[in-house]
């Protein structure tokens, strides 16, 4: 029996001597300000990590902090403290602290009573001032990403809110919002407001030469707006300056410190003759041949239309009798000029025969009395000047 308990304990021990316990300290996540305190347990429990205790009994935890000056000299006072309780206050930044050592060393005993320790690496901290930022404040949709960093002073910390990837805020959404900025275990907001854009209709237009047009009465808009481009002046377009063909007009709105463009093509169109002429067609019997309409009109290049019209010519039989309005327009939608012109179309009179009843050689009859309400032509053996003899 005493010969397998001491193989037990021999095997027991070297599984020990191989899996001693071990201590880390974060070094990534910690960091003290200037004049602010921590304390041992805050310490063990957010930045000491214990690997492989198994069998092992803590004996002691040491943690260290060690102060040095600009000339890399230990500061009388910067000691270390290893009990729960104790607190470690970073001296003032008008003090000569420059820098701190943190250490940390595990003190352990086996079942054995054999005692050990791990120490985790040192590393040197530089306390930092305290966390503070500065607002953006207003910007525009338009505006640009923004570098968060600008505004910290102390960079590698995390930001987070609306329209914040990494270290660069986007402000595509309008209003009021604050971004938390976390650096180590402080945490800062920074305000920022979207203003919205000024918005705007500038449509396209197509008009004559001698149009003058008031820019702000054709356009719709937010806030004010200023225009510019060939021929404008003020809110003013001035078509004969500008000259015939397309011109790209910009008005450039601005609300609240925040700007947009829009854009329009205006195209000046060729004024006509000042006087142009479309005669009547007139009185037109409804079977009398096609009338040529550009034999009527004064500037030739336009188009005709109404009753009875087919391209350039008039053709009272594919009509009614009665009065017809034609038209001829000449130019485009930005100048254009219409005119009208009456034709009057007659119906065929109705063919009748009447007799004469007998009368003397010598008594002469008008034969426009047989019916005065139309004119009518007669012809015959005596007659004469539409008298019968």
């Amino acid at each position: 029996m005493k010969r397998l308990f001491f193989l037990i304990l021999i095997v027991l021990n070297c599984k020990l001597a191989f899996s001693q316990p071990t201590v880390n300290f974060d070094h990534d996540n910690f960091a003290l300000f200037w004049g602010e305190s921590i304390t041992y347990d805050d310490v063990v429990n957010n930045y000491v990590t214990i690997s492989n205790l198994g069998l092992y009994t803590i004996d002691q935890l040491l943690i260290g902090f060690l102060s040095y000056d600009s000339n890399d000299a230990l500061v009388s006072g910067g000691g270390s403290f290893d009990t729960s309780g104790q607190t470690f206050t970073v001296a003032p930044q008008s003090g000569a602290v420059v820098r701190y050592t943190v250490f940390c060393i595990l003190e352990y005993t086996d079942l054995m009573g054999n005692s050990g320790s791990s120490t985790a690496p040192n590393e040197s901290h530089y306390p930092y001032t305290n966390l503070s930022t500065s607002n953006i404040g207003t910007v525009c949709q338009n505006s640009g990403d923004i570098n968060l960093n600008d505004y910290v002073n102390h960079v590698g910390g995390v930001f987070s809110g609306t329209g914040v990837s990494g270290t660069t805020f986007t402000p595509s959404t309008t209003g009021t919002r604050n971004i938390t900025y976390n650096f180590y275990h402080q945490s800062r907001t920074i305000a920022v407001t979207v203003n919205p854009l000024p918005t705007g209709s500038f449509p396209d237009r197509t008009i004559c030469n001698n149009a003058i047009i008031n820019l702000s009465s054709v356009s719709s808009y937010t806030g004010s707006a200023t225009y510019s481009g060939t021929g404008v002046s003020g809110t003013t377009f001035n078509p004969t300056i500008a000259g015939i063909g397309d011109h790209t007009l910009i008005m450039n709105l601005s609300l609240n410190s925040c700007s947009n463009s829009y854009t329009a093509t205006y195209a000046v169109d060729d004024l006509k003759p000042a006087v142009i002429t479309f005669d009547d067609v007139g009185g037109i019997c409804i079977n009398a041949n096609s009338v040529n309409l550009n034999a009527l009109v004064s500037y030739s290049g336009g188009t005709f239309s109404g009753d009875g019209v087919n391209g350039n010519t008039f053709n009272p039989g594919n009509t009614t009798a009665g009065i017809h309005r034609l038209t001829y327009t000449v130019g485009n939608s930005g100048c254009k000029i219409a005119l009208s012109s009456e034709a009057n179309v007659y119906p065929l009179p109705l063919l009748y025969n009447t007799d004469i009843d007998d009368v003397c050689v010598s008594t002469p009859i008008n034969l426009e009395d047989l019916d005065p309400s139309i004119d009518e032509v007669f012809s015959g053996t005596g007659v004469t000047n539409n008298q019968f003899y």
